[in-house]
């Protein structure tokens, strides 16, 4: 097949209807040596396996496919790119190596509403932990969980349940012992959030902004609702983890300037038709919001479609999903015009949280939503001056 290309992009499709992009399984081999070529969108670095990211890192691995690298070593005018982006590999291994060590309370905050989580003080905790035992050692119990899931066409999966139970159950222990956080949402924000915040500002650090500076430009990101509590803060260290939000936008637009990545002008709001022009002028566009299969109680079913040689899947109209607040980014890869109930079209993306591997690049999942679904679960990335700055990105024109 004879591929064309925009903006370094190779394209399936490109016509009236509708943008199919592919974009290589894997990732350049960070062994390997860059050129000047990687800059300017033509890495023909080889190949190898992805790994599926961390949630908290999706911001990263959903740029990763669309990013100009520059890589581990470097070509002499491209050193300047180097101590940020060493202090940026070393942000996310900390960052990767912390989220593994809390997984337990991850998985309670992406599979629960915080509603949920804020309802379960010690009383109720004590109570989970006497049905997590039950679960483990009882097959009437684990009998009548799965009835109650099929009653309510909540799908079951025993082993996964299992597996996981051990830890949560040591999780509702920890929550139990301890006297600062009343409920479990409390417990495990804090959790997740306050080792979180210190990474990122050792990264904040490393790159060379002093606590000034870090300050001022946290101000900008912070929403216009937060900004009576940050002029309260007097150490940056010691600051409420609800800034992490703020924080974490402000790390991940100097990462975009650093990966050549813009904002895209296009808002929920907006037509179907303002996000494919989009598609269809600049490549691939990353997304953030509650997007992704992670969100879903059931897993997609496999489509009667084709993207090149990989097979689409998608989700019936409806399907329930998790009341989890926890955001996630995904790459949107093309796009097709559809009936109005859709949104006007439909969207086609990849999941970083998927294993992306050259050596089996058939594997390697399409997913199809209707444009009405992205547009409901669509969030800022972030806010400049009260201002939110957009919902997505893109790599910046090859010319521009």
């Amino acid at each position: 097949m004879q591929l064309s290309t925009i903006n370094g992009f190779s394209t399936l499709r490109n016509d009236q209807v509708g943008i199919q992009y592919h974009i290589a399984p894997g990732m350049p081999d960070p062994a390997q040596e860059c050129t000047e070529e990687c800059a300017l969108g033509k890495d023909k670095r080889r190949r190898v396996k992805r790994e599926s990211s961390e949630t908290s890192l999706c911001f990263y691995f959903a740029s990763m496919t669309i990013r100009r690298f520059i890589g581990p070593t470097f070509c002499p005018s491209l050193k300047r790119f180097q101590p940020f982006e060493t202090a940026l590999v070393e942000m996310q291994k900390k960052i990767a190596d912390y989220e593994a060590s809390i997984a337990s309370c991850n998985q309670m905050l992406w599979t629960e509403s915080a509603e949920t989580l804020k309802k379960i003080d010690k009383q109720e905790a004590q109570c989970w932990i006497v049905n997590l035992q039950n679960f483990s050692s009882s097959e009437a119990y684990r009998e009548m969980v799965r009835a109650n899931y099929q009653q309510i066409g909540k799908p079951f999966d025993v082993a996964s349940m299992l597996k996981r139970a051990p830890a949560q159950i040591v999780l509702f222990k920890d929550f139990m012992a301890q006297d600062k956080h009343q409920n479990l949402y409390d417990y495990c924000f804090n959790l997740k959030c306050g080792p979180r915040i210190k990474i990122l500002l050792s990264f904040l650090t490393a790159i060379g902004k002093n606590p000034e500076e870090i300050k001022t430009e946290l101000r900008v990101c912070c929403p216009p609702q937060m900004l009576v509590d940050f002029s309260k803060i007097e150490n940056l260290a010691t600051m409420p983890v609800d800034f992490v939000e703020p924080l974490q936008a402000m790390v991940q637009l100097l990462a975009m300037h650093h990966f050549d990545l813009k904002i895209v002008l296009w808002k929920p709001a907006e037509p179907f038709s303002v996000l494919q022009n989009a598609l269809k002028q600049s490549g691939p566009i990353c997304v953030g919001g509650k997007i992704g299969h992670s969100f879903y109680d059931i897993d997609p079913t496999k489509l009667n479609e084709k993207w090149g040689e990989k097979s689409v899947y998608g989700w019936t109209p409806g399907a329930a999903r998790k009341k989890s607040f926890v955001k996630h980014a995904i790459t949107i890869i093309g796009s097709v015009k559809g009936p109005d109930h859709a949104g006007g079209g439909y969207i086609y993306f990849l999941d970083p949280l998927d294993v992306s591997d050259p050596n089996a690049p058939t594997l390697e999942k399409i997913y199809k939503i209707a444009y009405k679904n992205l547009v409901a679960n669509a969030e800022p990335i972030g806010y400049f001056d009260g201002r939110v700055i957009g919902y997505a990105w893109h790599r910046k024109e090859i010319n521009s």
